[in-house]
């Protein structure tokens, strides 16, 4: 039997021995006070307000679909005879929202690929255009004679609408988070929800306005107004610098000095910037192999799938907290019994607060966290949707159908205090550099999915001529609350002043413990508890070698391995355990079992030694020793 130690050239690929690991450096200034950082970053506070130009779009539309419904002009343009009055259908209110929320859809998936090819840019100046176009099929649908003609314009011009949101909305968030300061990041990529809310105040404000006009100017008007969110849209794409993550990717890193230039001002340490960018987005491409070429595949594999995971959550959580409901809070409060004037009147009250809310909430997620702003907002909104369902109980009571109208002010303000701003926030801060782009379409798509799915069926809930619930919908969103909440809980981790590459760190699969080396069964049932074990603390891997079929002829089942006594105490049961044969009893604990070659060959486990660190790398299927260098050259390693 050889029993020499490997050298260097001996040890395969799958067990290797390096000296460090060369992590990305921390990004530079997070040490500094929050207000000092944002005095010294105005340009990139300019560029982020440029940049939200699909928020305000969004927020404008979303709004104006709900409130130009409570319009008389707009309910005879494009309703029907319900007895005695004209309704606007459910199925046509469910179409122009759902088809909105599938061109969101196409246009948020497609963009993940298109980000990566053209660049942020390019596709501000895209959004813009499409939406330009969209607009003025909206504008033009009024003039139609028939009214399913009329109907179907809308419903295309709502599909083309929301492809240019999906490309807007997720270019935003994308090149945001780029650009932010970690300790910028709650309020930079906290404008989207605030600059939505902005959007949805102009909104209401010109359908207001309109509201006794009983010609198609009425809801033309807010249509009209749309254009001007496109406009800005294209004049962003000529303002703002191209992302440097951008611009590293593609390797046009002779562009860069100029755009972080442009980006953080001359005063800022360019150099450890471009570092430290550089230096992620290489770590991040080692470990996929591929440091450019980012496919949507990447997103569902190793540590990324658990990012693109979380990302999909927190996409839906503001459908669960009842956004779909308080978008068309307007309608429901008409089908409740109010007023068209004081329907909108409570809705303009509702925008305005909830503007308020937003910017509070980013005083609460800095002082919180993302995880506990979120679980808050589900626990105080379940709540307020708990007392709503009884006030519906009561549908002809003034102060119960008033109550209504508070509950669902309440639920968004709450909404905008909690999930409303912090899910974007955190979404753009889970995914990997490198896949940030392809990462969040894909969460966009699966935000706009949701809301397809809500916005369809909600309006069958409320209406009188289907499910007629009323305030008694509030049991509805009871429940998802209690499922947004349980998800919250058990999913979102917090990201809260974390750099990329700390977050990076916390998706990691690379785990370092301590090795506790066994010769044999007999070693193991004699020496488990000595000190050479409860030295080693918690962060501990027990190493079995000299086990397999060479050293142990017949390859037995040689012990049952299990937690050393110490550890028990403490209620750890479970220890992970490496070796180089046939073990029994270990389906309890993470094991690595027939390490091959096996230790009596002089290969693989033979190199260790008690107290050595070992570094799982799941990405890869490799443990990597790290030992001393010293050591290493004088055992002939």
């Amino acid at each position: 039997m050889d029993s020499r130690p490997p050298s260097r050239d001996e040890v395969k690929p799958g067990f290797q021995q390096v000296e460090a690991v060369n992590m990305p450096l921390q990004e530079p200034g997070s040490e500094r006070p929050f207000w000092q950082i944002l005095k010294d970053h105005p340009r990139v506070l300019l560029f982020t307000l440029m940049a939200n130009s699909g928020a305000l779009l969004f927020g404008f539309d979303v709004l104006v679909q709900g409130a130009i419904t409570a319009l008389p002009a707009f309910v005879i343009s494009f309703g029907s005879p319900f007895g005695e009055t004209i309704i606007l259908p459910a199925l046509w209110q469910g179409l122009w929202q759902a088809i909105n929320a599938m061109g969101i859809m196409l246009g948020a998936f497609s963009n993940g690929a298109l980000l990566d090819l053209w660049g942020r840019r390019a596709m501000f100046f895209t959004g813009g255009v499409i939406s330009a176009i969209a607009c003025a099929l909206e504008f033009i649908c009024g003039d139609f004679a028939s009214v399913d003609t009329r109907r179907g314009v809308l419903l295309a011009a709502k599909f083309i609408l929301g492809v240019s949101q999906g490309i807007m909305m997720s270019t935003c968030q994308t090149y945001v988070s780029e650009i932010s300061p970690p300790k910028l990041r709650t309020v930079l990529l906290g404008c989207y929800p605030f600059l939505i809310c902005v959007g949805q105040m102009i909104a209401i404000s010109i359908v207001f306005a309109n509201i006794g006009d009983m010609t198609t100017r009425a809801f033309k008007i807010p249509f009209a107004a749309q254009w001007a969110f496109s406009a800005y849209a294209i004049l962003a794409a000529l303002v703002v610098p191209e992302s440097p993550s951008y611009l590293v990717l593609k390797k046009q890193t002779s562009r860069l000095d100029g755009v972080l230039n442009k980006l953080y001002g001359s005063k800022a340490n360019l150099a450890q910037i471009k570092e430290t960018l550089i230096s992620t987005i290489a770590h991040e491409g080692s470990v996929s192999n591929d440091a450019a070429g980012a496919t949507y595949s990447e997103c569902f594999k190793a540590t990324d799938l658990r990012r693109t995971f979380i990302v999909a959550i927190l996409n839906t959580l503001q459908q669960f907290m009842g956004i779909s409901l308080i978008s068309n809070s307007t309608y429901f409060f008409v089908m409740a019994g109010m007023s068209a004037k004081k329907a909108l009147t409570v809705n303009q009250i509702g925008v305005g607060l909830s503007m308020v809310g937003t910017l509070v909430s980013w005083l609460i997620m800095t002082r919180f966290g993302r995880r506990m702003t979120i679980l808050s907002g589900f626990a105080t909104c379940g709540v307020i949707y708990l007392a709503m369902a009884i006030a519906g109980f009561f549908p002809h009571n003034p102060s119960a159908l008033n109550f209504l109208g508070v509950s669902v002010i309440l639920a968004s303000l709450t909404s905008n205090f909690t999930v409303g701003t912090a899910y974007p926030v955190a979404a753009a801060e889970i995914p990997s550099v490198r896949l940030r782009a392809k990462t969040l379409g894909i969460g966009f798509f699966v935000n706009a999915f949701m809301t397809w799915i809500f916005t369809f069926t909600v309006p069958y809930m409320f209406n009188s001529d289907q499910g007629n619930l009323g305030g008694k919908i509030g049991f509805i969103f009871l429940a998802t609350c209690v499922i947004g909440f349980a998800v919250s809980w058990l999913q979102i981790p917090e990201t809260k002043n974390m750099s990329y590459a700390d977050i990076d760190h916390l998706f990691s699969t690379k785990t370092e413990c301590k090795v506790r080396v066994f010769g044999g069964p007999e070693d193991y049932n004699k020496n488990l508890n000595d000190g050479n074990t409860t030295t080693l603390g918690d962060n501990v891997v027990l190493v079995m070698r000299g086990a397999g079929p060479i050293g142990y002829p017949g390859a037995p089942e040689v012990v049952n391995m299990h937690a050393p006594a110490a550890l028990l105490k403490m209620g750890i049961f479970d220890v992970p355990c490496i070796g180089d044969g046939r073990q029994s009893g270990t389906s309890g604990s993470p094991s690595i079992l027939h390490a091959s070659p096996e230790t009596s060959a002089g290969r693989n486990l033979a190199i260790l030694r008690n107290g050595d660190t070992l570094k799982f790398d799941l990405d890869h299927g490799l443990l990597i020793s790290l030992y001393p260098k010293k050591r290493y050259r004088a055992e002939g390693l």
